[in-house]
């Protein structure tokens, strides 16, 4: 993807309020989503020529993403507030 066209969707995943664009492997991109973003990223990275490979949860750790980058955790019948990631992987 030339620099420019690189850019400009990255300003426009970023202005939804996700992370920024990042290498995921052979021609894969990644975007850490906002909560309730996912459909309207993937709408999106389509317009762009992207498909929709996966998503997965990922502990936060130490990491102190913006708020609107947390997602709740539901495990054992349990819910930890705010306590993930939600990466999406676009190839």
């Amino acid at each position: 993807m030339p620099d420019a066209e690189r850019l400009a969707l990255s300003q426009k995943i970023t202005a939804l309020g996700n992370g920024s664009l990042f290498p995921a492997g052979d021609r894969l991109v990644g975007v850490a989503i906002a909560r309730g973003m996912l459909g309207e990223t993937n709408a999106l990275m389509t317009e762009h020529g992207f498909s929709y490979e996966r998503s997965y949860y990922f502990p936060l750790g130490s990491a102190k993403p913006d708020e609107q980058l947390r997602h709740d955790s539901e495990q054992g019948g349990m819910t930890f507030p705010r306590s993930v990631w939600l990466f999406a992987v676009f190839r």
